[in-house]
């Protein structure tokens, strides 16, 4: 299960960045509407940009986050484990609205990391 789920993320991971993620770390290309997982990953995009080893990420699966459609934006929050700059494993608990800016661009708003 954890391997289906991983493949479901790295091919996520990779069709969101063949679409184009702006650099600023906060806002995020999308040329259709998005449903709830598309933000849930989007989240995720934006929390591993914010990690200072990105590739250490493990997140909770879909089901243990909060993803809440609201209107036209998304109140999201997880936790993702990752490697620190002393190399141990913590937990970071993550929040923030997605927010659609214009057409297809979306911006992380009240981003939180704890």
């Amino acid at each position: 299960m954890k391997r289906i789920l991983g493949l479901v993320l790295i091919l996520s991971l990779i069709s969101f960045s063949i679409i184009g993620c702006s650099n600023s770390g906060s806002s995020l290309q999308e040329d259709d509407e998005i449903d709830k997982v598309d933000a849930w990953v989007l989240a995720q995009n934006i929390v591993e940009k914010n990690l200072k080893n990105p590739s250490s990420a493990e997140f909770c699966t879909y089901p243990e986050a909060t993803v809440t459609s609201v209107g036209d934006s998304f109140d999201i929050s997880g936790w993702v484990d990752a490697t620190n700059s002393l190399g141990g494993t913590i937990r970071i608990s993550f929040s923030m609205i997605l927010v659609e800016t214009s057409p297809g661009t979306w911006s992380a708003e009240n981003f939180e990391m704890e």
